[in-house]
């Protein structure tokens, strides 16, 4: 778990389902991301099953980022490669223009940075979306 000024980092719980389902669902949210926004609240269980299995298995690590009362406003996913981490992440909209992203980027960039074997960390930002290209700049 990581914690911030505003924001509570930590890993995903099934109990997610709902909150991970209203930003999946939302067309907006996905309009930037490799995924089709979900109409079955299934895909969002199974999203937060495979989020467990790659955090277990250490493929790749998912933080739900939740207000400090528990509310979940979104995930970030970091995925380990030769010295480096990538990153992606998806907001739900009713959180946007708040600054929660970057705050969150920015724990998660300090986190891997820390680790002796990283030396880099990406992501990658579809052109057409310059708010997520501002969050990364700041970032």
């Amino acid at each position: 778990m990581i914690t911030t000024e505003r924001l509570v980092l930590r890993p995903p719980a099934t109990s997610d389902r709902d909150a991970v389902f209203a930003y999946a669902s939302d067309s907006q949210v996905m309009q930037y991301l490799s995924r089709v926004p979900t109409t079955d609240p299934a895909d969002s269980a199974a999203f937060l099953q495979r989020c467990l299995r790659v955090w277990e298995s250490g493929e790749a690590y998912v933080w739900a980022i939740t207000l400090p009362d528990g509310s979940l406003i979104g995930m970030i996913e970091g995925q380990p490669s030769k010295h480096g981490f990538e990153l992606s992440y998806g907001l739900n909209r009713v959180a946007w223009g708040n600054g929660y992203m970057t705050e969150a980027l920015q724990a998660i960039v300090g986190w891997a940075l820390s680790e002796p074997e990283v030396y880099r960390v990406w992501a990658y930002v579809n052109v057409g979306n310059v708010v997520s290209q501002r969050v990364l700049e700041k970032a």
